[in-house]
């Protein structure tokens, strides 16, 4: 048949329609960049595509959504830059959306999240710039309070916030910079040292906060501290004493002075002022002004009753008292001052007569002139107000009598006509009166009587005299007035009684006949007659002796020996000394005083009752020598003194005392029992039982029962009682005391601290068996995943160990952290579980372990894409289609879990028709609308169908459907081979996939059938393949089925192939489940036990096993994949001899399947225990006759092994002191020590023996110890004196009881001599039974009686029945000094006259002889002066000289006391007294009592014959060379002056002067000597008209001034004035007080001396005294207080100028030299800023510190000036000059090395590496820049990757600077001298190396980055080549160069400089570039580094 088939080709073209989307590629995007990416520069990029075809519908334009932040700015190209920089404190994110819009409008959208990291590029701040603080001066610590709140400083990066560290830069003052301290960590500052208010109530600290990664990066704070007040200072007077003067009387509120009270506490002085004694007659009021409150107190003539201490001088009276000031506050401070009230006089008193009746006798042989009698008045008053005359003022009408008005003498100046028989009687009234300026008088009565004839008679009954003991009579005592009128009469006197006693004169004088003693008699009553032969009268005459001074005071006992208790009371009677004194009134008055002592005894001073003022303390000082002085009142006073000797008993009040408070010992915890681990030791100052110190342990902690240690009551021995533990207790504290035998006993405390030496014993122990642990499978590579924590109890813990983990995904540190292998990863889908063994080792070597199980799940992240089944699935749409209809199922799997694993489905493609839907759960597709088949064709349909996941980004895959809508055609499989799986195990029927066919067909019935293994599987009409049964892997793993198709004519096969998959189904399995080994206890660690491996049937993890193994205490381990058990620890059998362990046996299925297998592990015992003594040394008693054979003791040793390992036998190793044979035999199996030989005391008294025990074993061991045999005495042996004879001298004046000689006697008997005794017969000595001769107590040696003794001695060792020996005893008396020498008679009386003497051209005195009784040296007398005045001397021959001036006015007697010494040793001395007198020559002139004289008289009042004035002259010379006569040079008419009394009188009554008149004249005083002396005198008499005061007062009693501080000298402060009332009287001024400071000139005028200082002292008070020219002259007082007004005084720069040097390439702040002003102004010093006068672009200055620093030098050099300002709070300045010396230097120069130190730590050792690096380098080293590692890498590093960055340059000795090749070479030829210099620095640990050159702004990943940047806009089919070109470059770029990405990256800053050592732009590496490019990189290389260190 002709083909008739036409073929019609068509192409069909499909034109595009913007019908897709742009879609992104991503759902979201997020990028991190660093706040510091440069302007401009991507953030990140995004992308979108589009499916349309054509450029029109695909090109894509890119927004973002507004709002749009303005940091950002969207390129075309989807490229986001950054328009503005970041700012990681004001944004740390962005999130925004960029849309993606084609040109059709259609759209995507994707988030976008920008992440800021922050860099550290802003300094630290602090919270507040000001902070106040408190704090008490009395305080240390924390502030009290600190506002506004605490201080915090945080780091400016709030991103990172790097950890701060605070330091004090300053304190002011700066002397306070050690009183503070701050935390560097919390900031807290806190005060080390007290402060004081007074001197500073403010300081100010200036803190720092910098960062610990750079301490450049800084914040300041100022801390200003209040000190707050405490009352710690005594309030102060303005002056110790005060003086002042007021009159006598003063009324009541007299101002006396002004006391000023200060106090340096806040608020000044505030409490109360007071007066000692209160009774004192003045008051003080708060001001502390001082007034009269008693004036009636207030008598200068009377002793004061209220004052303290009145001292009468001749014109004044001063009251002695203290003013108190205390204050109110606690602790109430006291000041007291002394105050000196001077009273003066006032005319008070009248004159008072001596007797109120004068009586007198006008004799019949009267005569004109002769002296009656005389009147005496005396006036207590002083000067003219107590001048007394006399007048008679009445009774004298006839004139017979006339009165001396100066003397009181009455004269006769008219005879008397007597009348006969009748005595006349004259009663003159005489008036006393005074010469005040208003008199005071007083008068008596005067009776002079004239008699006549009449008998002799006395004038009266009875008279009254004394007279003084002593004197040598005769002494005339009074005399007897009597009448004898008879004319002619001879009157006789006579003593009728005492006559021998008493004589009387004829004109009545009284006398004595001898020399009279009180003490034998105190009156005589003496009768006296007087008769003239014919009358007679009688009178008596009582006479009392008076007392002179005359004996001593007498004790009853001149030496007393006194017990007393060292714990006394104060004021315990020791004893009384009291002692008599046979004189009366002040001279028999005994006053007792005490020497020695030392303060603690104190003697009543009237009783002389001795008691204790001091606390005793025996141990100090055991006895005391008193001496006690007892001194009459007399004059001169009288003494004796005695001795007291106080002996200080012990009491118990020493506790016994540890030399040290705490002991420290370490023990091994091996240590045996018994083991002498400390002796302590106490002492007690205490005496006999008081001082016995026993020992015990107080307490224990940890406390333990029984006690681990015992402590030897007596010895002290501390010893071990238990063994020790160090798991248990790794030390112990004792607290031990040790207590006297006093009652109540004392007792001293320690504490022992006893340290347990840890021995390796316990094993390690993990916190948990097993652990639970998560990781999420993407954990980058080397991830730390969890840190196990293992313990152990042995001391060094588990710091040695280290753990053993087989795994190739998981390592272990030493710490126990466990991570990913850096070469591995975590995948869940292929593993989604690890379970593993770590072994824990505590030791390197022979360590104990422990194991522990990890169970590590791996948790899922979405990172599958679902996976479908097949790349292409099959459908087909049958004839009988209908809507709805599933045609076939797409299925994916996504391995991961939860969300990120369920799957959804969606038709991207191919449906065009819609044909086609598809569930997007089940997968399933389905007919949507019937197909319209076309006859004899098979439509195709290709869908795309996309499979997502549920991830949170989700991730999805797409396959191809490819759906048939066929016609007829024979039924066939898809596919020629199948695959699928099942899991093993489960329950059929399991389908386990479906087989895709066709069957075209119309109509036909396919059959499907399998063809093998039919019997497993089956298949369904639709191709569902399933079992039949359930299988099993272990059976068999796969299986091969034919299946075939057929519709009856036609048929296709397929193979289907199954894979059953295992299931953890089966347990391990061990060949045995209990196994028993045998180990030797001295096994090595590590020896293999046994190998214990099981088996799993299972496949994959299901079957693989991991071992662990429990029990055994650490002492076995189990590697967890083979189950080879090994030792971990040392074994002892003795410790424990089995160990039953438990292997688990693990697979790794889920859940894991395990067994389990005993092992019995038998100990073998090895030789490794010596035999022990129970007691390291026994102590056995043998009496020395003990048989031979006796058995001494019984010794056993243990030992802890087993079988003949333990078996012990004995042997004496040495016996010491040796014998041969030995003392002692010991039974070498029982142990028993018997005795060998006959014992001997005097050959050996104490045995040691060194026993041993050893065991069996091979090698045997042994164990010691010792055996103290003591061998008790017999006496047999006699004493024995160390000397037959003995030869003995000792001195004649031994005291009676003193020893000689203390014998020495021996006995070789065990008690020695200690029970023995001495037998002596003499009457002169006495031997103890110490054997100490002495001489006894009785008797005395006098070498002149008895020269020698020769004694026999006898000693007896015991009481009874003792055995003895003899020694003779030769004593020799030597002669001592004891004779004194004896003067010759004296002479008498001793006369020389006053002359010139000298040693040259001396006068004899005398001739003094003495002689002494002893013979040689000691009879030789020397005299001598014993008070030496070196006027006096003797000759050898004994003749006294005078050798220097003699003056008679000066001293006319002088009582020498002669010294007449022997030449003995010691020497001897006699003393006696002789009075040498000094005759007269004339050799002084006069002299008046005053140089001038003055008297004021008003004219008025005046009268002829006044007296004006007396003079009076005196002469020191004796009688006619002391006779004055009285003259004027020139007179004057107005005046007279008697030439012999000096009396100045007026010649008339002055009516003739008219004003005011001063007379001037010189008078003249002569004596009457040969030749005659003259003396001149001023007498001036002011004459006034009328009358003037008499005294002179200021005008103000307080005058106030104030001055300006800083005046100039000379500047006045304030005028005082005082009036006199008189212009003849002037006035002149002194200061009392600051004269070096102020003057007072005569017109009262104050000025300053010296410009004042306000801040040194405010306030001056001083007191002006104004004295007139009167004589005696007035004065008057007035205070004056002067302030000092403060001024703003100017700042002082410390220098006047300042230099300092830098280097041109000096980073910023760079310091250069500190300024420094001060300010006088109080408080201001800290408070001044500090300027430039002008702006410098190079240097600024530090405003508060006035640290000048650089700014930018670059390019400068030479010398540059700065004028530097200190201004201070009130605007006033200092100006300074700053010369700085820039040296020109160059970045070329410039050296970097590197350090593996921290940045705070080089930089705080920056001067020390300087020294360091100069001392290598042999140059001067200057460091530019210290850098952190941030400076040169852009990489995160770990701490162990640290690296500082020093800059510096060397200076050779001419400040040359050296080049860079220059140092580079010298590092490298020095380099070891470098790592020494700095390992001392830094330590050992340090490294250093040369970086060539840091820092390239533009690395090669920049370069490559830019020019992609640049290449993407290029067209797409150029990209891909360029693209490869630029990875191509790139990476050999970074081969060249390493990693670049520390040398590369750098932060831009100006003012630091570092070389470039990155390629340069041509890519050339270092080592090809030439020395001048490299050179040309180095000086374009600018890296700007923010953490450089300005040093």
């Amino acid at each position: 048949m002709k083909d008739t088939t036409i073929e019609n080709s068509r192409v069909l073209r499909i034109t595009d329609i913007n019908d897709n989307s742009p879609i992104f590629d991503a759902r979201s995007y997020s990028e991190t960049k660093s706040e510091i990416l440069a302007v401009n520069s991507t953030v990140i990029m995004v992308q979108a595509t589009d499916a349309d075809a054509t450029s029109q519908n695909n090109r894509i334009t890119y927004s973002i959504m507004p709002p749009v932040p303005s940091t950002f700015q969207m390129r075309v190209d989807g490229a986001i830059i950054l328009k503005k920089p970041f700012n990681y404190n004001v944004a740390n994110s962005y999130s925004f959306t960029v849309v993606a819009r084609d040109n059709g409008g259609l759209t995507d959208s994707v988030p976008v999240n920008i992440i800021v990291e922050d860099f550290d590029n802003m300094n630290p701040y602090f919270t507040h710039n000001l902070y106040n603080a408190v704090i008490r001066e009395s305080e240390t610590g924390e502030f009290l309070s600190i506002l506004p709140d605490a201080i915090l400083a945080r780091d400016g990066d709030s991103g990172i916030n790097q950890h701060i560290i605070y330091s004090i830069s300053a304190v002011s003052p700066s002397e306070y910079i050690s009183h503070f301290k701050i935390d560097e960590t919390t900031g807290i500052i806190t005060v080390e040292k007290m402060l004081d208010r007074e001197e500073h109530a403010m300081v100010t600290v200036d803190i720092k906060a910098a960062q610990d990664d750079n301490s450049l990066k800084t914040a300041q704070a100022v801390v200003s501290v209040r000190v707050e007040d405490v009352n710690d200072n005594a309030p102060e007077f303005d002056k110790g004493e005060y003086s002042a003067t007021i009159l006598e009387n003063s009324p009541d509120g007299t101002f006396v002075l002004r006391a000023r009270v200060t106090d340096r506490d806040e608020g000044g002085f505030n409490g109360t002022l007071r007066i000692i004694p209160a009774s004192a007659p003045f008051s003080i009021s708060p001001d502390g002004t001082l007034q009269v409150k008693n004036s009636t107190a207030l008598d200068r003539e009377e002793t004061p009753q209220f004052s303290l201490q009145a001292d009468k001088n001749h014109f004044n009276v001063i009251f002695s008292i203290k003013i108190e000031a205390k204050e109110s506050a606690s602790p109430n401070h006291i000041a007291r001052a002394t105050v000196n009230v001077t009273l003066l006089d006032v005319n008070d008193n009248s004159p008072q007569f001596e007797s109120a009746m004068y009586e007198g006798k006008v004799s019949k042989d009267q005569s004109v002139g002769m002296n009656i009698t005389r009147v005496h008045a005396v006036d207590p008053d002083e000067g003219a107000n107590g001048r007394v005359t006399y007048a008679i003022d009445g009774g004298n009408q006839e004139g017979y009598f006339s009165l001396n008005k100066d003397t009181g003498q009455i004269q006769l100046i008219k005879l008397i006509v007597l009348e006969e028989n009748k005595s006349l009687q004259f009663f003159l009234y005489v008036t006393a009166r005074d010469g005040g300026q208003v008199s005071r008088l007083s008068s008596t009565l005067v009776q002079i009587l004239a008699p006549g004839d009449s008998n002799p008679q006395f004038l009266l009954p009875r008279y009254h005299g004394s007279v003084q003991e002593e004197m040598d009579a005769p002494v005339r005592i009074l005399k007897l007035t009597f009448l004898a009128l008879t004319p002619g009469s001879n009157v006789t006197l006579e003593v009728l009684s005492e006559a021998d006693k008493f004589s009387v004169a004829s004109d009545g004088t009284f006398s004595t006949r001898l020399k009279l003693d009180r003490e034998v008699q105190t009156n005589y009553s003496v009768q006296v007659s007087i008769s003239d032969g014919t009358n007679r009268d009688e009178t008596s005459v009582v006479v009392d002796v008076t007392d002179i001074n005359d004996n001593d005071p007498v004790f009853a006992s001149s030496s007393v020996t006194v017990d007393i208790s060292e714990d006394a009371e104060l004021g315990t009677n020791i004893t009384d000394m009291a002692a008599t004194d046979a004189d009366d009134g002040f001279n028999g008055e005994i006053l007792y005083s005490l020497q020695g002592g030392k303060g603690k005894f104190s003697i009543d001073p009237e009783s002389a009752r001795i008691s204790l003022a001091g606390k005793l303390d025996r141990e100090g000082q055991a006895e005391y020598t008193l001496e006690v002085v007892a001194r009459d009142q007399g004059q001169p006073p009288l003494s004796a003194t005695a001795t007291v000797v106080v002996r200080v008993t012990d009491v118990n009040d020493n506790s016994p005392l540890f030399p040290v408070a705490q002991y420290e010992v370490k023990v091994a915890e091996n240590a045996s029992v018994g083991t002498t681990v400390l002796t302590l030791t106490a002492t007690d100052l205490d005496k006999g039982s008081n001082a016995l110190v026993t020992y015990r342990v107080v307490q224990q902690a940890p406390p333990t029962e029984p006690p681990v240690f015992i402590l030897d009551p007596m010895s002290g021995a501390l010893w071990l009682n238990q063994t020790l533990d160090f798991g248990k207790a790794r030390e112990y504290t004792l607290s031990v005391e040790a207590f006297d035998g006093g009652i109540p006993a004392l007792n001293g405390t320690c504490s022992v601290l006893v340290r347990v030496q840890d021995v390796n014993n316990k094993p390690p122990k993990f916190d948990k068996d097993h652990y639970d642990i998560t990781a999420s499978e993407n954990l980058p590579s080397g991830t730390a995943i969890i840190t196990l924590q293992v313990t152990d109890e042995d001391e060094a813990g588990f710091s040695n160990g280290h753990f053993i983990l087989n795994s190739d995904t998981f390592n272990i540190n030493k710490q126990g952290t466990l991570s990913l292998n850096s070469n591995a990863t975590l995948d869940r889908e292929e593993q989604a579980n690890y379970i593993l063994q770590v072994v824990a080792v505590d030791s390197p070597t022979n360590g104990l372990s422990a194991t522990a199980q990890l169970n590590i799940t791996v948790l899922d992240v979405n990172d599958n894409s679902p996976q479908f089944e097949s790349a292409m699935y099959e459908g087909k749409v049958s004839k009988d289609q209908e809507v709805g209809m599933n045609i076939t199922r797409v299925h994916a799997v996504d391995p991961d879990e939860g969300a990120n694993g369920r799957v959804t489905y969606a038709i991207d493609g191919g449906n065009q028709e819609g044909y086609f839907s598809i569930n997007e759960d089940t997968g399933h597709i389905q007919l949507k609308r019937l197909v319209v088949f076309e006859e004899n064709k098979s439509l195709q349909f290709f869908l795309y169908v996309t499979s997502r996941d549920g991830g949170q980004v989700s991730r999805f895959s797409s396959t191809q459907v490819q759906i048939l809508a066929p016609g007829d055609s024979n039924p066939q499989f898809l596919l020629p081979r199948y695959h699928g799986s099942v899991q093993e195990e489960t329950e059929a029927p399991v389908r386990i996939l479906k087989l895709t066919f066709l069957a075209l067909t119309p109509g036909s019935n396919v059959t499907l059938e399998v063809l093998s293994e039919a019997d497993k599987f089956s298949v369904a009409p639709d191709g569902s393949f399933s079992t039949r049964l359930k299988l099993d892997r272990e059976v068999q793993t796969n299986y091969s089925v034919q299946v075939s198709i057929s519709d009856g004519t036609n048929r296709d096969e397929t193979s289907v192939v199954v894979d059953v998959t295992d299931i953890n189904d089966n347990d391990p399995v061990f060949a045995s489940s209990s196994v028993t080994v045998d180990i030797s206890e001295d096994a090595e660690l590590g020896t293999n036990v046994t190998d214990m491996a099981a088996t799993d049937a299972d496949d994959g993890f299901n079957g693989e096993i991991s071992y662990s193994l429990l029990g055994g205490k650490g002492k076995f381990s189990i590697d967890p994949e083979s189950a080879r058990i090994s030792l971990a620890g040392k074994l002892d059998r003795e410790g424990q001899a089995e160990y039953t362990l438990e292997v688990v046996a693990r697979d790794q299925g889920q859940p894991p399947r395990s067994a389990t297998a005993n092992i019995v592990v038998n100990v073998t015992d090895v030789n490794d225990n010596s035999p022990l003594f129970p007691v390291a040394q026994y102590e056995v008693k043998v009496a020395e006759n003990a048989s031979v054979g006796t058995t001494v003791l019984k010794l056993t040793a243990t030992d802890l092994d087993k079988g003949s390992n333990a078996l012990v036998t004995y042997r004496v190793v040495q016996q010491a002191p040796p014998t041969d044979p030995p003392v002692f035999i010991l039974d070498p199996m029982s142990g028993a020590l018997w005795l060998n030989q006959k014992l001997d005391f005097g050959k050996g008294r104490a045995y040691t023996l060194t026993v041993e025990a050893f065991d069996g074993g091979i090698p045997p061991l042994n164990g010691t110890c010792s055996v103290l045999v003591r061998v008790q005495d017999v006496n047999n042996k006699p004493p024995k004196f160390d000397k037959d004879h003995y030869d003995i001298t000792v001195s004649e004046n031994l005291l009676s009881g003193t020893a000689i000689i203390t014998l020495q006697v021996t006995d070789e008997d065990e008690a020695g001599f200690s029970n023995g005794h001495f037998i002596l017969n003499s009457d002169t000595f006495n031997i103890n039974k110490q054997g100490t001769l002495s001489l006894n107590s009785n008797a005395t040696l006098d070498r002149e009686e008895q020269d020698n003794y020769i004694l026999q001695v006898v000693a007896v060792d015991s009481p009874t029945d003792g055995l003895s020996s003899t020694a003779q005893l030769n004593i020799t008396v030597l002669d001592v000094n004891d004779n004194n020498p004896q003067f010759l008679p004296l002479p008498d009386p001793v006369l020389i006259s006053e002359g010139e003497y000298s040693t040259q051209a001396p006068g004899e005195v005398c001739r003094i002889s003495a002689s002494d009784l002893d013979q040689g040296d000691n009879g030789k007398v020397t005299l001598s002066l014993s008070n030496p005045s070196g006027l006096f001397q003797f000759r050898e021959d004994g003749m006294l000289l005078a050798v220097a001036p003699l003056d008679r006015e000066r001293k006319d007697v002088y009582d020498l006391v002669i010294a007449a010494s022997d030449h003995g040793t010691p020497h001897r001395k006699n003393v006696t007294h002789l009075t040498v007198t000094i005759t007269d020559v004339n050799d002084n002139d006069p002299e008046f009592s005053q140089e001038t004289y003055s008297r004021e008289i008003v004219v008025r009042d005046a009268k002829k014959g006044d007296l004006v004035l007396t003079l009076s002259a005196t002469d020191k010379d004796a009688g006619e060379n002391s006779l004055i006569a009285y003259s004027f040079s020139e007179g004057s008419p107005l005046l007279n002056l008697n030439n012999e009394t000096g009396g100045i009188t007026l010649t008339s009554d002055l009516s003739e002067i008219t004003e005011d008149t001063a007379l001037n004249l010189t008078a003249l005083a002569q004596d009457h000597g040969e030749p005659q002396r003259t003396a001149t005198a001023t007498v001036l008499v002011n004459l006034f008209i009328v009358s003037v005061s008499p005294d002179v007062d200021f005008d103000s009693s307080i005058y106030n001034f104030t001055v300006a501080e800083n005046e100039p000298a000379g500047a006045p402060v304030g005028v005082v004035k005082a009036l006199t009332g008189s212009s003849l009287v002037h006035v002149t001024y002194t200061l009392g007080s600051f004269r070096d400071l102020f003057s007072v000139d005569k017109q009262g005028v104050v000025s300053t001396l010296r410009p004042l200082d306000m801040e040194t002292q405010e306030w001056y008070t001083m007191a002006v005294e104004a004295t007139d020219s009167r004589t005696p002259p007035n004065t008057a007082v007035t205070m004056v207080s002067v302030q000092v007004e403060d001024v703003n005084e100017a700042p002082e720069f410390t220098k006047a100028s300042y230099s300092g040097n830098t280097f041109s390439i000096a980073p910023y702040k760079y310091p250069i030299v500190q300024v420094k002003a001060t300010d006088q102004d109080v408080g201001q010093t800290g408070q001044l800023k500090y300027s430039l006068e002008e702006d410098s672009p190079l240097f600024d200055v530090e405003p508060s510190s006035g640290q000048v620093y650089v700014v930018s030098v670059e390019g400068q050099e030479g010398e540059q000036s700065l004028r530097l300002k200190a201004t201070d709070p009130r605007g006033l300045s200092a100006i300074t000059e700053v010369k700085v010396t820039i040296q020109a230097s160059d970045s070329d120069d410039t050296v970097v090395i590197s350090l593996n130190q921290p940045l705070n730590m080089v930089d705080k050792k920056a001067r020390e590496m300087e020294s360091s690096l100069a001392q290598a380098l042999g140059w001067t080293v200057k460091i530019i820049s210290i850098t952190s590692m941030n400076t040169f890498g852009g990489g995160v590093r770990s701490s162990g990757d640290i690296k500082t960055y020093v800059t510096f340059i060397a200076m050779d000795a001419d400040g040359t600077i050296m080049s860079y090749e220059d140092v580079e070479s010298k590092l490298q030829s020095e380099r070891e001298a470098v790592a020494a210099e700095l390992e001392k620095v830094f330590g050992e640990e340090v490294e250093h190396a040369l970086e060539a050159d840091p820092g390239n702004p533009n690395p090669p990943e920049q370069t490559a980055i830019i020019a992609l940047s640049v290449l993407l806009a290029l067209s797409i089919l150029g990209l891909v080549a360029l693209v490869v070109s630029m990875v191509v470059k790139f990476r050999k770029l970074k081969e060249s160069n390493g990693d670049s990405s520390m040398d590369c990256v750098s932060i831009g800053n100006p003012y630091h400089k570092h070389r470039n050592s990155c390629a340069s732009e041509s890519g050339s590496s270092n080592k090809d570039r030439n020395p001048e490019q490299e050179k040309s990189s180095r000086k374009n290389s600018a890296s700007e580094n923010s953490h450089t260190s300005a040093l």
